[in-house]
């Protein structure tokens, strides 16, 4: 009697796999054809070739340039070949298109520093040839100038194809999110914990992981235990935080991470712990608090108010009293955990720059000393293109020095700072941080007072010194930088290096930012002076980095 619903069940089962086999073989052929497809796209990065003397004109696209947009456009049509798979055939040609890329990227980088120097070298020609005057627009060109042209447009050609391996790598990472759950799990194996994969790589890879719910936590779980990697660590735990209340299994180990050496380990375990929602977290996180200073301070105490549903600031000693009051009622789970709100309520904080609160631990001032600069504040002229300089006192880069003069007054023994100045080039005033003593302070006043304004308005130059420049230590500079906040100042749209070729792309430079700084560790304020910088930008860089912006008065 028992035979023929077996006998029933079989004839089923074999039913349906006869209808879905021939599918699924058919979807495996074709995703195997993509990679191909991918592979074959995926051509080499062209070679520098030499310009025409008649191509050699300051903000004309050479062919080189052509050439090199040609390329990114090339390779992202190969990945888009990709893009409707996702299993683990794709996946593995999605890391090794990373890997390729990354080499690419690192080669690439070497010869832009290069570059960067021979366009430093040949403008102190053109300058010396200037004799101190500035080139109007129509005036015959002085000496080096050739030279000059030539270092900026191989400069530019390097950023061209920096961009487009900027972009290669954010497709990737957006290809990852789709990933089925076989294909994530080989690449939770194959990237997370290798140290020479980038910090948003691994995110995406872990927030996928996570994305695909509860039944992800045991592996999540097992890359936090194996690893010691501190970005590792912190895209390990980003994953657990997206999890939520499910990854409550992995809560004790996430607690420990409050102790760990590492800042970032730090701030994100709390922010994890904050939706995980666990009693056992509040008291260790409550010490954090009292240890912690800068943003890592800022971050710890909204993590306690999501994780408490109080709003009690950065303010320890409340936060004690409350807890030692109220300890029972929220260890025994009386009281409802996680949900809250991050409440305005903070220290006071009477230290400001351009009227922003310096809440940093270490804080970088990008200031913006193009040509620009040394026109009037209040009533700029221009003759040909060319900025009229102001009276002694009234130029726009008179104004940033006061400002930012207060604004070094203002600092405690407690934080840090350190310059960025930058025309068509990124310029560090020291090679690491400052302490905020009165003999460093004083010093840093003096070097403002010989800053003179010149040539073009290379932010993404800045910012690229910036993050790459002043790091910690380690081997992945997404995760190093030895700055919480940074205030960028520009009066103008942001420019190429050196001659050309013509000004930048602002959505270039906002996702170059999103990859210097994925985890938004740093926090970034922009200030515009005058009239003619590109205020949308500039909001849009502020906001993405959990700043603001403000028009300089």
């Amino acid at each position: 009697m028992r035979a023929t619903p077996r006998f029933t069940m079989n004839l089923s089962v074999a039913t349906f796999l006869l209808a879905v086999a021939p599918p699924l073989a058919a979807q495996a052929a074709d995703e195997k054809a993509a990679v191909r497809a991918c592979r074959a796209g995926w051509t080499k990065m062209p070679a520098k070739a030499e310009s025409r003397l008649g191509e050699l004109i300051a903000g004309q696209e050479t062919p080189d340039i052509r050439r090199a947009r040609s390329w990114a456009d090339l390779r992202m049509a190969a990945l888009g070949e990709l893009s409707e798979f996702h299993g683990k055939v794709t996946a593995q040609q999605l890391v090794r298109a990373h890997d390729s890329m990354s080499k690419e990227l690192a080669v690439v980088d070497r010869e832009r520093k290069s570059a960067r120097q021979d366009v430093a070298k040949a403008y102190q020609v053109v300058q010396k040839a200037l004799n101190g005057r500035r080139l109007r627009i129509g005036e015959p060109s002085p000496g080096g100038w050739y030279r000059y042209t030539v270092a900026s447009l191989e400069a530019g050609r390097l950023r061209v194809l920096r961009d487009g391996l900027d972009a290669q790598s954010k497709e990737i990472q957006r290809q990852v999110g789709g990933l089925n759950e076989t294909a994530i799990l080989w690449m939770l194996d194959k990237v997370v914990g290798n140290r020479r994969q980038p910090l948003p790589m691994k995110l995406a890879v872990t927030r996928r992981v996570a994305a695909l719910g509860e039944s992800m936590l045991e592996h999540l779980g097992a890359e936090l235990k194996a690893t010691k990697d501190a970005p590792t660590l912190v895209a390990v735990i980003e994953g657990l935080r997206v999890l939520g209340t499910a990854a409550r299994p992995q809560a004790a180990r996430v607690v420990s991470m409050l102790n760990h050496d590492d800042p970032g380990v730090r701030e994100r375990a709390a922010l994890a712990l904050a939706v995980i929602a666990v009693p056992e977290a509040i008291e260790p996180m409550i010490a954090l608090l009292a240890s912690e200073r800068g943003m890592v301070r800022i971050r710890v105490a909204g993590a306690l108010e999501v994780l408490t549903r109080q709003q009690l600031g950065n303010n320890v000693s409340s936060w004690r009293a409350w807890f030692e009051a109220e300890r029972d009622a929220y260890t025994s789970g009386r009281e409802p955990l996680g949900g809250g709100q991050v409440s305005a309520t903070r220290e006071q904080v009477r230290s400001y720059y351009f009227g922003i609160e310096q809440k940093g631990e270490s804080i970088l001032y990008i200031i913006d000393c193009s040509g620009s600069m040394e026109v009037d504040y209040e009533n700029p002229e221009f003759d040909r293109g060319v900025g009229i300089p102001a009276k002694p006192g009234r130029s726009r880069l008179d104004a940033c020095r006061r400002e930012l003069n207060k604004a070094l007054d203002l600092l405690t023994s407690l934080q840090r700072f350190n310059i960025l100045w930058y025309n068509h080039e990124g310029h560090l005033y020291k090679a690491s941080m400052q302490a905020a003593s009165a003999k460093s302070i004083k010093a840093a006043k003096a070097f403002l007072r010989e800053l003179k304004p010149d040539s073009g308005t290379n932010i993404y130059g800045a910012l690229e010194l910036a993050f790459q420049g002043l790091s910690r230590g380690g081997n992945d500079p997404a995760f190093a930088a030895d700055f919480d906040m940074a205030y960028l100042l520009t009066d103008g749209m942001p420019t190429l290096p050196g001659a050309g070729p013509g000004n930048d792309l602002p959505e270039n430079i906002v996702a170059a930012v999103r990859q210097w700084n994925p985890m938004g560790r740093v926090v970034i304020h922009t200030i515009g002076i005058g009239k003619n910088m590109d205020e949308g930008f500039l909001r849009r860089l502020a906001e993405q980095n959990g700043g603001t912006y403000t028009k300089a008065k």
